[in-house]
């Protein structure tokens, strides 16, 4: 046996001898020596690491998660331990004592039950602003919010004169029958019994960042990642693997200690006969762990409760949601976080687009709020459940909010927010295919949609009017269907209400239906030439143009020389013209007069010029001949006459 040491003897089951002893005989207060009183009540130091799981923030146990819950246990309950009050609410954290159990409330109040016969059960009055509690064997320990410690319970060692002067305390942990504080500075406190060296914390000792008190040695974890480890070394309690970095988290059983590391993995050490030491293989990742006196606890990442050693008994079918664990002697607890219920649950769900939305969703218990589907275009949600912001398109939008405590979720219902067209802001006139374009006579039918700020598109009745003024030929208006029948460009005002707008119609005549002939002149002398034109109108008076180019024209004279739309007259009368267009037909009188005989004149110049050269060409054939020239000049003084009368009425019209 170890100098200073015990003996523990094993019963079948695994549990220490003088521990069976002790469930029979619970009440014992008093002990001979240290050495030979071989039980405590173990208090598991658990943390949960920050690792993106779906539970409460990093926080050993005795320290609040950030959530709230209820508290479930197991395993054994002579003393009540299990029993909490049916009505405990708002459990921010736990510890277990040996045969007793704590819990603190959101409201910084402890609670505790079970084992009582030394008063560890029995909270001071007016103890509040509790921010930590921690529980071993028959004694127990709260943390206040400003840095100070209360302990109460069995006090044979000293175990609950809390230090004069001892302030800044960030955390506390319970041992057999000593206790440890860390301080703001870390640096690290021990009191009570020292039989084993537990309250010898290493010179220099700083920068640690949590604590774990077993039944007589205590871990401390630094800031580096690295334990540093003191007290009873009986069972290799103080023989931390070589090489061991990286931990997050540590927990102390009796006489066994564990670490968590960022891997998700533990390592133990310490007592290994009863298994608490032997780390399943087929252990998922660990988010947080925990001890009792005999056995270890985890928390694994899928939301599981895993325990090995002499445990407890069987982790409860079905346990979830749990964010945090504590261990005591015979009996475990788990912190499960409660299910959020809406409180409010209900907005308006019929919208006008642009009108802003502000909505607060609630629940009991305190909750982080997320969306469950992507939330419309203009809507925000924040993790503290305000659903806010402007949705400006027309639609329908599924929006459903989700509650949860972290590890633990309330899906809230489902709800259409169904959005209208605002006020009418614009209207959009759509022409037809045939654009704003129009033939006199025609039917043009448009359609006028209205549109709110947004663009949404709203029902309108609409109002037109067009500028046309003072026509025998009015544009008759049919609701969206306007017919024009007067040529030219109209302006269009469509109006709804105080909304309105305007557009040009461009219209065009119909086909030529009527046609006019008219000369350049109504009267010539003989020989004079005039020009025409055929006028086309519709059947709205609507001028279509001169078709004088398309038309065709005639005279009553078959003498008068027609070329396209100019006519030469040679007699002396009344010429009947005709323009014809499409079958389309009008005609035109002009009146000849011949003041000097021109038309006589130039009958016989026609006829002289005839013979002259039918002459000509006689002279020509008798020159060749020899024969006499004289007829050829003849003819040339028939030319002459010609021309002299031509001369003469020039003079005339002159």
């Amino acid at each position: 046996m170890p100098a200073g040491g015990h003996i523990v003897r094993f019963t079948n089951s695994g549990v220490p001898l003088s521990a069976a002893f002790l469930m029979s005989r619970m009440r014992v207060r008093r002990r001979a020596a240290v050495g030979r009183f071989l039980v405590a009540s173990a208090v598991a130091s658990a943390l949960l690491m920050g690792t993106g799981l779906q539970t409460a923030a990093a926080a050993p146990v005795g320290v609040p998660t950030g959530e709230s819950g209820t508290v479930t246990g197991w395993g054994g309950n002579w003393d009540g331990q299990q029993d909490q009050p049916t009505d405990l609410t708002d459990v921010t954290a736990i510890a277990a004592g040996s045969n007793h159990s704590l819990a603190l409330t959101a409201g910084g109040t402890v609670v505790a039950w079970g084992s009582n016969g030394e008063g560890q059960s029995t909270v001071p009055t007016g103890l509040t602003d509790v921010t930590a509690i921690s529980a071993r064997l028959n004694h127990s320990l709260a943390l206040k919010s400003d840095g100070t410690v209360v302990a109460w319970g069995s006090n044979d060692f000293g175990q609950s004169n809390v230090p004069t002067g001892l302030v800044d305390v960030t955390a506390i942990a319970s041992g057999l029958w000593f206790n440890v504080a860390l301080k703001s500075d870390g640096t690290v406190v021990a009191w009570g019994n020292n039989s084993y060296g537990q309250l010898n914390v290493p010179n220099g000792l700083t920068g640690v960042t949590a604590i774990s008190a077993g039944g007589y040695h205590t871990v401390a974890l630094t800031g580096a990642g690295t334990t540093v480890v003191w007290g009873n070394n009986d069972y290799d309690q103080l023989a931390v693997p070589s090489g061991l970095t990286g931990v997050t988290a540590v927990a102390t059983g009796e006489h066994h200690s564990l670490a968590l590391t960022e891997a998700g993995t533990i390592v133990s050490w310490g007592l290994a006969s009863t298994g608490a030491t032997t780390v399943p293989a087929d252990l998922p990742e660990v988010v947080a762990i925990a001890a009792g006196n005999y056995y270890s606890m985890a928390l694994t990442r899928d939301g599981t409760v895993r325990t090995w050693g002499s445990n407890p008994g069987v982790v409860p079918d079905g346990l979830n949601g749990v964010i945090a664990l504590a261990g005591g002697y015979s009996h475990a607890l788990a912190l499960v976080a409660d299910v959020p219920a809406f409180t409010a649950d209900a907005p308006s769900l019929g919208l006008v687009a642009g009108s802003p939305v502000s909505y607060q969703f609630a629940t009991e218990n305190a909750a982080t709020f997320v969306s469950a589907n992507p939330l419309p275009s203009g809507l925000t949600l924040t993790s503290g459940g305000l659903l806010a912001g402007t949705i400006t398109e027309v639609g329908e939008y599924d929006v459903q909010v989700v509650a949860t405590s972290g590890i633990r979720s309330t899906n809230g219902t489902t709800h259409t927010f169904v959005v209208t067209a605002g006020a009418l802001a614009e209207l959009v006139v759509t022409p037809p295919e045939v654009g704003f374009v129009s033939i006199a006579g025609q039917p043009l039918t448009f359609a006028v949609a209205g549109e709110d700020a947004f663009g949404n598109a709203t029902s309108v009745a609409a109002s037109y009017t067009t500028s046309l003024v003072g026509s025998d030929f009015a544009d008759v208006i049919d609701g969206d269907t306007i017919t024009f029948y007067k040529a030219g460009v109209r302006t269009v005002t469509v109006t709804v209400g105080s909304v309105s707008t305007s557009f040009d119609v461009e219209i065009a005549a119909s086909a030529t239906s009527a046609v006019e002939l008219a000369s350049s002149s109504m009267t010539a002398i003989v020989d004079d030439t005039i020009t025409l034109s055929l006028n086309g109108t519709d059947a709205y008076g609507n001028e279509t143009g001169d078709l004088a180019s398309q038309a065709v024209f005639t005279s009553d004279w078959a003498s008068d020389v027609i070329d396209g739309a100019t006519v030469r007259f040679t007699h002396a009368s009344v010429h009947t013209l005709t323009g014809t267009f499409g079958g389309l037909t009008s005609t035109v009188a002009i009146e000849l007069s011949d003041p000097v005989g021109v038309a006589a004149a130039l009958a016989a110049a026609q006829k002289a010029a005839e013979q002259a050269a039918t002459s000509v060409e006689q002279t020509a054939v008798l020159a060749q001949a020899g024969s006499n020239p004289a007829p050829g000049v003849l003819a040339g003084g028939m030319l002459l006459v010609l021309g002299l009368a031509l001369c003469l009425r020039r003079r005339v019209v002159a």
